[in-house]
């Protein structure tokens, strides 16, 4: 059984570790899982095996893949031969990280004291109701749902033909991102920013089919 997921504010997103602590398995004869990071990791590793053996199954096997960072209000997302570069080292990454999985090897991580302590601090700032209280669109806005269809949890609705935000928010920024008409900002520090889509995950996998 295994868990991919990216990482937020060098923690877990909050619906991975929901989904991970509410779980059943013990049944897995081997659990891994993978975590992709832009900048810095923190002590996300320690993190997720810590949440998975609190609730009864720690993973056999944990490593960190990076890949692009898309947090706009930080960050302009790579292009051209940068984003290249990035694709091809994390494939890399990926075919080793496969290679142990399949060997079934052992991997429990082990971070520094200060990565733990940066991590806590950042990772707050995922706990709150409110995190898209900065999400708003621009007058270039044209109502057609692409927002609402790629919000991976039900977060976002069309009403009068313009996106509303219900505070429960992933932080993922799938709306900003994947934005047709690049009319969904955060305050304003994503304006005349760049966007980023994986250039081998396709919109129509990543919308909603209800």
């Amino acid at each position: 059984m295994g868990i991919v997921c990216p990482v937020y504010s060098l923690g877990v997103p909050l619906i991975v570790a929901d989904f991970v602590k509410n779980a059943d398995l013990s049944a897995a004869e081997y659990v891994f899982v993978i975590l992709t990071y832009g900048a810095y990791p923190g002590a996300v590793e320690d993190m997720i095996y810590n949440i998975m053996e609190a609730a009864g199954r720690a993973p056999d096997y944990v490593t960190k893949v990076k890949m692009a960072d898309n947090y706009l209000p930080v960050f302009n997302p790579p292009t051209g031969e940068k984003l290249e570069s990035l694709m091809r080292s994390a494939r890399q990454g990926f075919e080793v990280a496969a290679h142990e999985i399949h060997e079934k090897q052992k991997k429990v991580p082990h971070s520094f004291f200060i990565h733990k302590l940066m991590g806590r601090i950042v990772y707050r700032s995922m706990k709150g109701d409110a995190l898209d209280k900065e999400f708003h669109a621009d007058p270039t806005c044209n109502g057609c749902g692409t927002c609402e269809k790629v919000c991976p949890v039900k977060n976002i609705t069309i009403e009068q033909e313009r996106p509303v935000w219900h505070h429960h928010c992933e932080s993922c920024f799938a709306c900003i991102h994947h934005c047709p008409e690049k009319a969904i900002q955060f305050g304003s520090k994503t304006r005349g920013k760049g966007r980023y889509r994986n250039p081998e995950v396709s919109l129509k996998d990543l919308m909603r089919k209800s």
